[in-house]
């Protein structure tokens, strides 16, 4: 208590509360019993997000509105892939510090759990859900011949 004393700020009673060893403990809606993670239903409804967008090309999720409109409903619905961006970027990140500051090994960053499903929505948004084509060349010059290629086809 000195510490936070020390540094200028003052301990607020009414958002302090005791927390017990056995149970969930969760500071600014982080899990931090035993290591540092999401709350679980956050995690299950970005998977349940995934799933949906993998397997129909669409989800949904609620978006609170603010202020409410009077007489209707205070959300609306959102499909953003960016968004959905966000959410799984932010698991990832949580669960690789969490593994990191664990093991302590160089080789953990690779096993984190929910990478896999982030590597498969980046495949999904990039190469698959795509607005435009997308041309990958294999060869060095591929894409010299390419840009030359474009650009005079409007001569034909």
């Amino acid at each position: 208590m000195t510490v936070i004393k020390n540094a200028g700020f003052e301990i607020n009673p009414s958002k302090t509360r005791m927390q017990l060893r056995t149970g969930r403990q969760i500071v600014t809606g982080l899990t931090v019993n035993a290591k540092v993670n999401v709350p679980r239903p956050y995690a299950g409804s970005a998977r349940a997000m995934c799933n949906s967008l993998f397997r129909t090309g669409t989800y949904h999720r609620r978006v609170p509105i603010t202020p409410p409109p009077e007489g209707g409903p205070g959300y609306e619905m959102s499909d953003s892939l960016n968004q959905l961006e966000g959410i799984l970027s932010y698991i990832h990140h949580i669960k690789l510090q969490s593994e990191a500051t664990k093991a302590r090994k160089p080789s953990s960053k690779f096993d984190v759990p929910g990478r896999e499903l982030y590597k498969q929505f980046l495949f999904y948004k990039y190469f698959v859900a795509l607005s435009q084509p997308i041309i990958i060349c294999e060869g060095r010059t591929d894409n010299i011949y390419m840009k030359y290629a474009l650009r005079h086809l409007n001569d034909f």
